[in-house]
């Protein structure tokens, strides 16, 4: 630079410590320093950007770290709604026992221009949950916090049935986790089940259904019963609510069929009956096995078998038969 005049430098440096002096020379005169000056260089960090889903009571997470300072790491933080306030007042609070819900292991940050993915099981609550992104010569910085809501998905219990003769047995499990979760298991009448799919509230209107466990079974929990019904088909359900989940969720039908009898009259019927010998038509009256049909003996015998048959009972074990194959 000449002498009496002023001049700007640019350079882009690598993160660290630098002492920055100025210097002069010229002829006849060897180069002069000025004083040293200690500047310290570093990236500038910014925060990573978080998507987050909830399934259940699982929260994913999504962190992409936009940083190229290579000591740039990011991760997240949870922590309870209510506790938020605390936090944007007093951000070391991060670091006190129990204070956060959860947050990305030290091992498992993301590293710069990276992405990475995190998954937690979370109680039924609202959270908030936090990006933030650390590195050499910078603190930590903290993104937008982002406000979710963990809700139990609640399932039906698991039934299993057995039959004996007259004799139902059930097993029930309720396999929820929710702690307000309880479960119960019903019988009703096959020809019932429309009204049901189409109003679940019927279960709890007096003598719809043909049977229903005394008690409710708590989360985790297994109950056994034995049920004494009447022959006919019948559809065993279970069904589980919460405090969260007021209307009943129904797991699996299954239908059982008591007796051995279930077609009604149909099953006592002798097919040997239906088709009536006619003494008249015997050609050899020594033979005393009679001759052929009685026209008037057959039609009575069809119509009896036609009575017998109980159409509408025919027509639900087809659609239940039917509906079990689309399924």
């Amino acid at each position: 630079m000449a002498a009496g005049a002023d001049g700007t430098f640019s350079t882009d440096l690598a993160v660290g410590e630098y002492a920055v002096v100025g210097e002069c020379v010229s002829d006849g005169n060897p180069t002069l320093f000025g004083t040293e000056q200690l500047v310290t260089s570093s990236h500038t960090l910014g925060a990573p950007t978080v998507t987050t889903a909830v399934e259940g009571t699982v929260l994913t997470a999504t962190v992409a770290n936009t940083n190229v300072d290579p000591t740039a790491t990011c991760g997240i933080i949870v922590l309870e709604s209510a506790k938020l306030p605390d936090f944007q007042a007093d951000p070391t609070k991060i670091d006190e026992a129990g204070f956060l819900t959860w947050r990305t292991d030290d091992a498992e940050r993301v590293a710069a221009g990276a992405d990475g993915t995190f998954s937690t099981d979370l109680a039924v609550g609202e959270y908030a949950v936090v990006g933030e992104c650390v590195s050499d010569g910078n603190p930590t910085l903290f993104g937008t916090e982002q406000l979710v809501t963990v809700l139990n998905a609640l399932a039906g219990p698991t039934v299993t049935t057995g039959v004996d003769a007259g004799t139902l047995t059930i097993t029930i499990v309720n396999q929820n986790v929710e702690p307000s979760s309880t479960c119960s298991v019903f019988v009703v009448e096959n020809a019932k089940m429309t009204e049901l799919r189409d109003d679940p509230t019927k279960i709890d209107e007096p003598g719809f259904l043909t049977w229903r466990s005394p008690d409710r079974v708590g989360p985790g929990a297994a109950n056994a019963y034995t049920v004494e019904l009447e022959d006919g088909p019948y559809i065993v359900m279970g069904e589980c609510i919460s405090d969260d989940n007021p209307t009943p969720v129904f797991g699996a039908q299954q239908l059982v069929t008591i007796g051995e009898n279930v077609l009604g009259s149909l099953g006592d019927l002798n097919p040997g009956d239906l088709i009536p010998d006619n003494p008249d038509d015997n050609p050899n009256p020594d033979n005393p096995d009679p001759g052929g049909p009685d026209p008037d003996a057959v039609a009575g015998s069809v119509q009896a078998l036609v009575d017998a048959i109980d159409v509408d009972l025919i027509a639900e074990l087809l659609a239940d038969l039917l509906g079990g194959m689309g399924g």
